[in-house]
Parts: C-alpha cells; structure tokens; sequence
C-alpha cells in the first residue's frame, strides 16, 4: 500500500537520509480462499492503485512503481494525480485517464526529465512502466547529476514533441 502517509522519511544521526516504508498489512493478506473471492477482493488505497491491481490482477514490483509514481506526484504537487469525489470514478481515472502533468498541477516550472520519470513510473501497461526499482533509482540519480535519462528517455522525447507541438 505504497502512499505518502506510508513513507517516512527521517535524518540519522549520521546525518544520512533514511527512507521506510510502513504498513504491510495489505501484503500480509493470506492465501486462503476461492480464486472468485480473491478475484473480488481488491485492496489498496484508491489514489495510488495500479491499473492491474484495480483490475484484480496478479502483482508485482511494477504495481509498486506505479503507486510510487502517484506518490511522487503528490509529493511534488500535493495531490495525487487522479481524485474524484467517489471511489469508482478514481478507479475509472487511473484505468482511462492520462497521467497530468506536473506542470499543469503547480505554478512552479518543473523539469521535463522529472515529469518523464512520473509518466514511466505511471503507465498503464505494466511492461512499459520501470521494470524494478533499481531502473528508477538510476533515472533519478541522473536527474540529480544533471546527466540524459537512461530509462524514461522515449517518455521525455514525447514530452518535449508535445510541448514543441504546443508553441
């Protein structure tokens, strides 16, 4: 259940940055049950929900990524990228919708690579979101260096297509 109110985030007495992940309770869930029960059952927190996890799909790290992409969208602009005023329309958002941009969230000019790596993190197709962890971490680590993406560089060359398409 990958959301903001999950993550902490503290300072160590190192002064190193330490990130953790809280409430594991939606992992804990046990096998037990008919396949239906289980195909009915759909957990998770509406704002930050994958695709496949809406849909009652197997899932893996790539769930995980997109609703680490949702978080990190809110993070940088405060509210998760889908809300509607009831849980079947948010649900319908993130199976529809397009992912928004950061920019046409805030006020504040925020670099392409960053929206590149929220849209990659939050494709619908699993296949095309970051394979695992390690990929984004790479990604990110290149923003911060001021170097190329390496993984979300399609999704920052349609970026820069549409805003060049725009003007």
């Amino acid at each position: 259940d990958i959301k903001p109110a999950n993550i902490m985030v503290e300072k160590t007495d190192d002064g190193d940055i330490l990130v953790k992940i809280l409430d594991f309770g939606i992992s804990q869930l046990n096998d037990k049950g008919s396949k239906q029960e289980k195909q009915d059952r759909v957990v998770g927190s509406a704002p930050y929900m994958s695709p496949e996890q809406i849909r009652g799909e197997p899932l893996d790290a790539r769930s995980d990524i997109y609703s680490l992409g949702c978080s990190i969208f809110e993070t940088l602009c405060g509210e998760p990228p889908f809300v509607a005023d009831d849980y079947d329309d948010t649900v319908a958002m993130h199976l529809e919708d397009d992912t928004p941009l950061l920019r046409d969230r805030t006020d504040v000019d925020m670099p392409i690579e960053i929206d590149a790596v929220v849209q990659k993190c939050m494709h619908k197709e699993a296949d095309r979101r970051y394979q695992n962890a390690s990929e984004l971490i790479i990604d990110l680590k290149r923003i911060i260096e001021d170097k190329p993406l390496q993984h979300a560089l399609n999704e920052q060359s349609f970026l820069e297509e549409q805003s060049e398409s725009q003007t």
